[in-house]
């Protein structure tokens, strides 16, 4: 936590810790948001500003409104609202078929052959 005229900011580490969720949760929330903005997808919530100027080290830092932000965010959010994120952009079809052919390649390199229920 650095204290810059009177206001606390607080590291993402810090953040996690009071939010009670991992960086890359937060980091996918920013993420989410962001991709929805370039694509026209709604996204009914608000997430607060971070800085990025107080260390060198660009180093995420959220206000203590900030971190309230955050954890309404984390309360409102429910299952499957950020699927058009993970699904659209993190699994798009180019990174399933990637995992698919080196699944498939790898079971040819082993000799791994597909087990088949003889019921």
């Amino acid at each position: 936590m650095k204290e810059i005229d009177g206001k606390r900011w607080y590291k993402i580490g810090e953040v996690t810790k009071k939010v009670e969720r991992s960086a890359s949760t937060i980091i996918v929330w920013y993420d989410a948001a962001e991709y929805a903005a370039e694509t026209g997808h709604p996204f009914p919530f608000v997430l607060p500003k971070f800085r990025q100027d107080i260390d060198n080290r660009k180093t995420r830092y959220w206000s203590e409104n900030g971190v309230e932000m955050l954890i309404k965010f984390r309360d409102s959010v429910m299952k499957g609202d950020l699927s058009f994120y993970t699904r659209g952009k993190m699994w798009s079809p180019s990174e399933r078929e990637r995992i698919s052919q080196d699944k498939k390649d790898f079971k040819n390199e082993h000799g791994i052959e597909e087990l088949v229920d003889e019921y």
